[in-house]
C-alpha cells in the first residue's frame, strides 16, 4: 500500500476517495486508517491530497518472473475523465475551469458529479488545484 502525492500510472484504475479526520495531530493514526480502508476497498496506492485523505486507486502489481504485470486490473476506459494533479500532456486543449461543491463531507459524488460536468464539455483528463475543483482538458 503506498500513499504518495505523485499521480498514478496510467495503468492504475480509481476505485473511490476517502478522507480521515485527524485527531489531537495524530496524522500516523489517521493515515493508518486511511491505509486500513483503501486496502478494504481493494485500492493498493492512495494519492494524497490532504494529510490524510485523497484518491483511492488499484494499480497493476509486478507478476511472477517472465511476466511484466498482472493482468488486473485494465487501465482507463474510453469515455473516462481522468482527475490528476499533475499538468496533462502538452498536447491536451484546455477546455475550461470545472467545480463542484461538497455536500456533507461526500467527495466521492461530488467527484461524480465533477468528471460528468467535465465530459459534457468534451473533457477526459481534468487537472485538480482542490478535491473537486481544476481545468478540464481534451486530450487525445
Amino acid at each position: 500500500m503506498q500513499l504518495k502525492k505523485a499521480d498514478p500510472a496510467d495503468a492504475c484504475v480509481e476505485v473511490g476517495t476517502h478522507y480521515e479526520m485527524i485527531v489531537w495531530g495524530d496524522v500516523e493514526g489517521a493515515r493508518h486508517k486511511l491505509r486500513v480502508f483503501a486496502v478494504q476497498r481493494g485500492a493498493n496506492y492512495v494519492r494524497l491530497e490532504m494529510p490524510a485523505g485523497g484518491t483511492l486507486y488499484r494499480c497493476p502489481l509486478a507478476a511472477p518472473a517472465g511476466e511484466p504485470y498482472a493482468l488486473l486490473p485494465s487501465g482507463p476506459r474510453k469515455g473516462d475523465v481522468r482527475l490528476m494533479k499533475s499538468d496533462p500532456p502538452d498536447a491536451c486543449q484546455e477546455v475550461g475551469p470545472v467545480q463542484e461543491a461538497i455536500w456533507f463531507g461526500d467527495v466521492e459524488s461530488a467527484r461524480d458529479k465533477l468528471k460528468a460536468r467535465a465530459r459534457a464539455m468534451g473533457a477526459n483528463y481534468v487537472r485538480l488545484e482542490l478535491p473537486t475543483t481544476g481545468t478540464a482538458y481534451r486530450c487525445p
